[in-house]
C-alpha cells in the first residue's frame, strides 16, 4: 500500500488501523485470556473487527483487480477469513467456556 494513491488506501487504512487496535488486547501474553474472553463475551466488538477486515479485503480487492487464482479472488480470500474467524471464534468460546 505504500506506493498506491488510489482513493481506496485511506480507507484500506482506516479499516486496518481498526482491527489492530481490536488484536492489541492480545500482545501482552498476560493479558491473553482477558482478550479471548472479550472475543466470546463482546459481540459488538468482535462484529466491527470482523467489518473492518472484511472491509480491508474488499478495498485490496477492487485496488489490486481480478486475479486468475480462486483463492485469491475477493470471494476466495472473504470465505478462507470468515472460515479462519469462525476457528477463531469456537476456540475463544472453549476458553470461556473452561474458565
Amino acid at each position: 500500500l505504500g506506493h498506491r494513491t488510489s482513493a481506496t488506501s485511506p480507507v484500506v487504512a482506516a479499516a486496518l488501523h481498526a482491527a489492530a487496535e481490536f488484536v492489541q488486547g492480545a500482545k501482552a501474553p498476560d493479558l491473553r485470556l482477558q482478550f479471548a474472553l472479550l472475543v466470546h463475551t463482546d459481540e459488538a466488538a468482535m462484529s466491527r473487527f470482523v467489518r473492518d477486515v472484511e472491509g480491508a479485503i474488499v478495498c485490496l480487492c477492487k485496488d489490486i483487480g481480478p486475479s486468475s487464482e480462486p483463492l485469491l479472488t475477493e470471494e476466495g480470500l472473504l470465505n478462507q477469513w470468515r472460515s479462519d474467524i469462525e476457528a477463531f471464534r469456537r476456540r475463544c468460546k472453549e476458553i470461556w467456556e473452561l474458565y
